[in-house]
């Protein structure tokens, strides 16, 4: 960044050997502007990483989900044994589908890096 607006810049400001006032004012506003531009991305930076860290909130609720899905199947299975293999089927079902919002939310933390 800071060779970028070298070559550009003073190149264009510097072509005399003469060092005027002026000269140094156009030097500190490109020092002002490259600042600004180094800030601007850092607020932009900071900006993603806390998106990213509350779009994995998702993971903590998928982990309930999960968590809620298998304690019904084995509350399920202790009333009525009988129905062991079907509310198993039913269980991965819930499971499944729980993981895979689990995945959309850890997908979106990545894409939001």
């Amino acid at each position: 960044l800071r060779n970028r607006f070298y070559s550009i810049k003073f190149d264009e400001i510097f072509k005399t050997n003469k060092w005027s006032i002026q000269s140094c004012v156009k030097a500190n506003e490109i020092y002002i502007y490259i600042y600004m531009y180094l800030i601007i991305y850092m607020l932009l930076q900071a900006a993603k990483f806390v998106g990213a860290g509350l779009a994995t909130i998702g993971l903590a609720g998928a982990g309930v989900g999960i968590g809620t899905v298998f304690g019904a199947l084995v509350i399920g299975i202790s009333r009525n044994p009988s129905l062991k293999d079907e509310l198993f089927k039913l269980a991965i079902l819930g499971f499944a589908l729980t993981e895979a919002i689990a995945l959309f939310s850890l997908m979106m933390a990545f894409l939001i890096l």
